[in-house]
């Protein structure tokens, strides 16, 4: 996380080392980014590593070349949007869902 950044190359979410998965079953890239494209009752995580959302996190890495900057929601503006637009993911927040 903050501050972590330059220790573990930047962004550590999106499956590079780290994800989340809500009570409802969605695998999201962390737990502060409420988009998915996979559900854990519906694929493995070997499939979701794989699935567009993902692939769009690993591909996108950096997401800054400052590694004390390494979130594409809080440090890098549009960077997540991007990604969730190019995946096809969907809001994972049951109460508000979000557009990008």
């Amino acid at each position: 996380f903050w501050n972590d950044g330059e220790y573990v190359n930047g962004c550590i979410a999106g499956g590079r080392q780290y994800l989340h998965i809500n009570a409802n079953g969605d695998i999201e890239p962390c737990a502060f980014i409420h988009y998915a494209d996979s559900n854990i009752r519906e694929k493995t995580l070997l499939q979701t590593y794989q699935s567009p959302l993902f692939m769009q996190y690993r591909k996108n890495q950096p997401f800054n070349h400052n590694q004390l900057r390494p979130c594409p929601m809080l440090d890098n503006p549009g960077r997540l949007a991007q990604m969730v637009k190019k995946s096809g993911a969907h809001s994972t927040d049951l109460i508000h869902p979000e557009n990008v």
